[in-house]
């Protein structure tokens, strides 16, 4: 939920683009906020998948954001991590399961195209893609309290 109005709000202000040289150029007659795909910047690439990012998105609000896009292939698993700040993961295709601790008991949840997950800052968890790649975006608020170093 919080994912879709964070999307709202990016598309009421005008729009910017990141020129290869991470400038930002503005157009008052478009609105909405796009980064291509090749201005992501490339963390991990395995056989079993890919974890790219964005950093410092703003919104004119609240940001800036810290924006990683995950790929699984199928059948795959990414390995448990500890969060230091709030996420909200949209799975953009594919399916699989979220696996967390919550209270010292693990959680499990089956995610589908367009699901929406939040997980809190101490949060540990991991993912399962099944037998269809799963492409999850997270995004993660930057502030001087939440450390978001590329997972």
């Amino acid at each position: 939920m919080i994912f879709v109005l964070a999307c709202l709000c990016i598309l009421s202000f005008p729009s910017e683009a990141l020129n290869s040289n991470g400038s930002t150029t503005s157009s008052d007659d478009t609105v909405g906020l796009v980064v291509t795909k090749d201005q992501r910047k490339s963390l991990v690439v395995t056989e079993y998948g890919e974890i790219s990012v964005i950093d410092n998105i703003e919104d004119g609000t609240g940001g800036p954001y810290h924006i990683q896009f995950l790929t699984l292939e199928p059948n795959s698993l990414f390995l448990p991590v500890l969060l230091h700040a709030d996420m909200v993961l949209y799975v953009h295709t594919g399916s699989g399961k979220l696996t967390w601790v919550e209270e010292k008991h693990l959680k499990t949840v089956s995610l589908k195209r367009g699901d929406i997950f939040r997980l809190k800052p101490d949060s540990v968890f991991y993912l399962e893609s099944e037998r269809e790649k799963l492409r999850v975006n997270a995004i993660f608020a930057n502030s001087d309290e939440d450390d978001v170093s590329p997972v």
